[in-house]
């Protein structure tokens, strides 16, 4: 949902402040725009986080805060340890795709969004309706 919403506001955003998509789903959550309201959640339930159990609110705000902590490296992260080479296999990915502008994209958990903005560039924005 977080993709698909940033997608649709992506012709709408200044991305010229953001180093990377991560930076810009990073801003995203941070104002809690496409994130469940935290009274959603209760420390009354308990859920798994690393080798502990925790509470609902506590998982929030620890995976929001790893989240954080590697939005703006993330790419940088990627290229150090595949060599650059994600890029050149999601740029031969979407080449081999050859996606139409009546193409419908899901990017489950993609991260980065790196598909879904190349395909965004190879379709054009008015593909996304």
């Amino acid at each position: 949902m977080i993709l698909r919403n940033a997608l649709r506001l992506r012709g709408s955003l200044d991305l010229s402040k953001y180093h990377n998509i991560n930076s810009i789903t990073s801003s995203l959550l941070h104002q809690q725009k496409f994130v469940r309201q935290a009274s959603t959640y209760s420390d009354d339930k308990t859920t798994h986080f690393g080798f502990k159990n925790v509470g609902e609110k506590e998982k929030k705000e620890a995976v929001l805060s790893v989240f954080h902590s590697v939005a703006d490296s993330y790419d940088l992260m990627n290229d150090a340890m595949s060599l650059g080479v994600h890029r050149v296999w999601k740029d031969a990915f979407m080449k081999k795709l050859d996606p139409g502008p009546n193409t419908k994209l899901l990017d489950v958990a993609g991260g980065t969004g790196d598909i879904s903005f190349r395909f965004l560039d190879y379709v054009g924005k008015e593909a996304v309706n």
